[in-house]
């Protein structure tokens, strides 16, 4: 007979609910883009990057020592390690007949693509004489592709980054993971990223892959890069080091977990809307108790029981919840797709994943809500007296 009330009465159920549904399908959509971002990294790569070995920021570390190519080839024959890569970054555009593409260009040794497992779509990768011969050649991450050559055919093409030309040898499969998007990277050997963008032979990293252990692999490099950077360090204290080495997999380890609990951390929040809905239904229950004192009599007079009474109370604010429920947990599954057609665009690997499990919950602790708060307007409603029921006014 109220239906804006009613409405109103459930909404701060439906935004709980909708905002607990929506969190979870964004936290799902973001472990997505994690996992997308490292499907292609072996689960025994290992990185070595220039600063402190702690990772703390000391002042003494603003301006790290950088690393040098001879730091990559000081660990090819370590007997820990399976391939070696050094890594040289450069933002620019590339650009193929007029289409151009905001880009990364990456100097890579051959084993790079080894050590990250990445797959080719078409063509195939730079070889160990691309490199030592300073092949001006390309592998282009799909993203780049695609934007650059539409309709195919970028094998065999010719494209620039800068103002430099560069042959395509092969294009990357979709979806290609490694941190930083590897969809949106342009490969070149690293002996022309040397020769072409780093006048001073700086590289931006080194990647590597362990032959069998993390452990002994990581240690192997802190070891040989002590000794190669000259860094009197006997007790092996991170600190001291001037290079950082780090595994993929902890690094995988880290994002999740700092996912999910930011996850947990908003859901908590939005679990607040519940209570505040919760406590919005005991009133306007409270109020219906009033509004229908004298119904409530003459139920009683003609041989309604209190628990009748009381349960018939508790299920409209049951039922009001779990509408609210439903309802806010379909707005929010639809805000969630909305926004899977949108943030790809954007964020690379992002997908749409309805997490059933936390709607059901979700859905549930809404109806339990009804239950709770709506016991007191309940039993109240079931202990008014007959008799005073029916001369209310």
């Amino acid at each position: 007979m109220n239906p804006t009330r009613t409405f109103l009465t459930a909404l701060g159920i439906i935004i709980g609910v909708g905002s607990v549904t929506l969190l979870s399908i964004i936290g799902e959509g973001a472990r997505a883009v994690i996992l997308d971002a490292t499907s292609g990294a072996g689960s025994l790569q290992i990185s070595i990057f220039a600063g402190p070995g702690d990772g703390a920021g000391r002042p003494d570390f603003e301006n790290p020592r950088p690393l040098k190519i001879g730091d990559a080839e000081s660990l090819r024959n370590l007997p820990e390690l399976e391939a070696v890569s050094p890594l040289i970054f450069i933002n620019g555009q590339a650009s193929f007949e007029g289409e151009e593409v905001s880009a990364t260009a990456v100097g890579v040794h051959p084993d790079f693509f080894k050590i990250t497992r990445l797959n080719l779509k078409e063509g195939n990768f730079m070889a160990e004489s691309d490199n030592i011969g300073g092949a001006r050649v390309a592998v282009l991450g799909s993203k780049v592709a695609n934007t650059l050559f539409p309709f195919g055919g970028a094998v065999g093409s010719t494209i620039k980054f800068k103002t430099h030309s560069f042959q395509v040898i092969g294009v990357l499969a979709g979806g290609s993971g490694g941190f930083g998007g590897q969809d949106r990277r342009v490969y070149i050997p690293e002996t022309v990223a040397r020769l072409l963008f780093s006048s001073s032979g700086d590289l931006t990293a080194i990647t590597v892959a362990a032959r069998e252990a993390i452990p002994p692999a990581m240690e192997a490099i802190r070891m040989t890069l002590r000794d190669r950077r000259n860094i009197i360090n006997p007790t092996g204290e991170l600190a001291l080091d001037d290079f950082r080495v780090s595994a993929t997999q902890d690094a995988i380890s880290i994002l999740t977990t700092v996912t999910r609990v930011l996850s947990l951390f908003l859901t908590s929040i939005a679990a607040i809307s519940l209570l505040v809905g919760g406590i919005g239904i005991m009133n306007i229950m409270l109020v219906a108790a009033t509004e229908r004192t004298r119904e409530i009599g003459l139920r009683k007079a003609v041989g309604a029981t209190p628990s009748t009474i009381a349960t018939g109370f508790l299920s409209e604010a049951t039922a009001l919840c779990a509408s609210g429920g439903i309802i806010g947990a379909s707005g929010g599954i639809l805000i969630g797709w909305i926004l899977s057609l949108i943030l790809p665009n954007f964020v690379d690997g992002w997908a749409f994943v309805v997490p059933w499990t936390s709607v059901g919950i979700a859905i549930g602790i809404s109806a339990g809500i009804g239950l709770l708060f709506g016991t007191y307007p309940a039993v109240r409603a079931s202990r008014l007296n007959p008799i005073e029921s029916l001369r209310y006014e």
